[in-house]
């Protein structure tokens, strides 16, 4: 009894630990910067490595204090096979490349070598083994995103809090943005937070905990207002699609759902009235989000949510109904969208060949990007194919080749095909088994979790953006401790279950 008692204890404290550690990430990372825009990446790199390094360390120094690792106790779960495949693929792929030094380091490019994923895996299994979700971890990660959010919104009308703008031209300007910097990172760091706000939102029980979320959800939606992104329209559409799917078993959580997009509609509605009488506008409003937020198209939206809203206060009883409607209105808009892609780059849609058609100009320039990256591929040989030319080595191999008309690439601006030329096929099929085990686990498992299904409308915004992304220390951890907070509650389930779940 005194040995069951000893090890509750140590498990408490390791899980105190684990999210004392979550809230310095989730909190401190978006917003802490060292010299301005000057040295961001390096700041947000070194500042997540130090804090993880000597977070693990602590760790093991207790383990090993304790005298007692439990060997015999440990049980694997689905996503750990893939993310040690997926270390294993970089050390491979290191192992072969002819830039062994960049490989390693990563400093040729966004800081992703070896080094950096190996943190990953030691944090990774860290807190999916210490994991206990509480308020102070998730409160952590909305206050990051509303300060974040509200230095964004502010210097998109060129209000300089922090004195970041002093030396940055007019064009530059609009390409940095708030404690992030590129305005491609802040879109993605958005796409990863603003879904499980929307979740948070639905999660509360207390008038207090529903007024701190309104708050979160107001401020989030105003700084995804500044995103200048389609991308981010994109992700974060396709988790807002998502999340109803999980939520219609809960007729209150569900309701909660289509009230967070009816104060989301009437935010970005009044942030375009705002806009418009701003004297200076630093960063432009996306088309999609235009189109969006149309007030036409706005009015749709809200008369959409009233009455789902109405039928489940008056009908409760059509839940299940509700429900089918929705996923077959999903299915058919899905079946469009196919329909408009393939048309589009067999064809012509005219005015939509913008979105749809895939040239060298898409993207601004992406697609042709993505046409030199698989290019390249095809001339690789055999082994380069499997195991890539190494991590974050594409600055080199480009230089090396010459290609581009004379640009060198450092990045495919899509983390998919960045991941098949570097880390070669056997990499990019161990990093979508990553994805395809967190998909198992919450479709599967915790469906009925709904902060699991706010971190993963998160991550799947996260992975949609990222097909026009890369990998950076801005917010690619925050991914992956997304990752690993599923992870560690699907595993204390599984823990507490005495035949497994």
């Amino acid at each position: 009894m005194g040995n069951k008692n000893k090890r509750d204890i140590w498990k408490m404290c390791f899980t105190k630990y684990t999210s004392i550690y979550l809230c310095a990430i989730l909190f401190f990372l978006p917003l802490i910067i060292t010299n301005g825009y000057y040295n961001i990446t390096e700041s947000k790199y070194y500042y997540f490595m130090a804090v993880s390094i000597l977070t693990f360390l602590a760790f093991a120094f207790f383990k090993i204090l304790k005298r007692e690792f439990d060997i015999e106790r440990i049980s694997i779960i689905e996503t750990d096979i893939p993310f040690v495949l997926f270390f294993v693929a970089f050390v491979i792929s290191a192992m072969f490349s002819c830039y062994k030094q960049d490989a390693i380091f990563g400093s040729a490019s966004r800081y992703q070598g070896v080094i950096t994923i190996f943190v990953y895996l030691l944090i990774y299994f860290l807190v999916s083994r210490n994991f206990k979700f509480g308020q102070n971890v998730l409160l952590s990660a909305m206050l990051g995103l509303t300060l974040v959010s509200i230095f964004g919104v502010l210097n998109c009308f060129d209000i300089d809090l922090l004195g970041f703008y002093g030396n940055l031209s007019q064009d530059n300007k609009s390409n940095y943005i708030s404690t992030i910097g590129n305005i491609n990172f802040y879109s993605s760091y958005i796409c990863l937070l603003l879904p499980l706000v929307v979740c948070g939102f639905c999660l509360t029980k207390t008038k207090l905990s529903t007024v701190i979320y309104t708050l979160v959800l107001i401020t989030g939606t105003m700084g995804a207002m500044v995103t200048s992104s389609e991308s981010f329209v994109v992700g974060f559409a396709t988790a807002m699609l998502i999340i109803p799917l999980f939520l219609f078993s809960d007729i209150l959580r569900i309701k909660k759902f289509f009230t967070a997009v009816l104060i989301m509609v009437f935010t970005a509605e009044l942030y375009m009235v705002i806009y418009q009488f701003m004297p200076i506008k630093n960063v432009r409003i996306s088309k999609l989000l235009s189109l969006l937020f149309n007030p036409i198209v706005a009015v749709i939206v809200a008369i959409i949510c009233f009455v789902f809203l109405y039928v489940l206060e008056k009908h409760p009883e059509n839940l299940k109904k509700l429900k089918i409607t929705y996923c077959l209105c999903l299915a058919f808009a899905m079946l469009i969208l196919v329909i408009l892609f393939l048309i589009a780059n067999t064809n012509s849609l005219g005015i939509l060949d913008e979105y749809f058609k895939i040239t060298d100009k898409w993207g601004t320039y992406r697609g042709g990007i993505w046409r030199q990256c698989i290019d390249i591929y095809k001339g690789l040989s055999v082994r380069e194919k499997l195991f890539g030319i190494g991590p974050e080595s594409l600055y080199r191999y480009t230089v090396s080749l010459d290609v581009h008309n004379g640009r060198i690439l450092d990045q495919a601006h899509n983390e998919y095909l960045q991941y098949l030329l570097t880390i070669g096929v056997v990499g990019l099929l161990t990093y979508l088994s990553i994805i395809g085990a967190v998909i198992f686990i919450v479709v599967k498992k915790l469906k009925n979790n709904a902060l699991a299904i706010g971190l993963f409308s998160g991550l799947v915004a996260f992975w949609i953006q990222a097909t026009v992304n890369i990998a950076q220390p801005f917010t690619t951890p925050i991914m992956y401790i997304f990752i690993s907070c599923i992870a560690g509650m699907y595993y204390k389930e599984k823990e507490q279950s005495p035949k497994g779940v």
